[in-house]
């Protein structure tokens, strides 16, 4: 079980990776969706001088918020 995990989530986020997505896709495909795309690397990018465990907050953070629309 913690392989699986392993396998789907990012490791210092914890966040679920694309892996997990597409096997959720599949599991899906027959239902209408919305999916919105945001490119978090980008923020990344831009905020070098942040210390590591501020990008992290805020990738949980923007994560949880939309998660949370379900």
């Amino acid at each position: 079980e913690q392989i699986i995990k392993n396998a789907n989530t990012d490791f210092l986020t914890q966040l679920y990776n694309r892996r997990y997505f597409y096997a959720w896709l599949g599991e899906h495909q027959h239902e209408a969706l919305t999916i919105v795309y945001m490119d978090l690397d980008y923020f990344n990018c831009r905020n070098k001088s942040c210390k590591c465990y501020v990008r992290i907050y805020t990738q949980k953070k923007t994560c949880g918020r939309t998660y949370s629309f379900k």
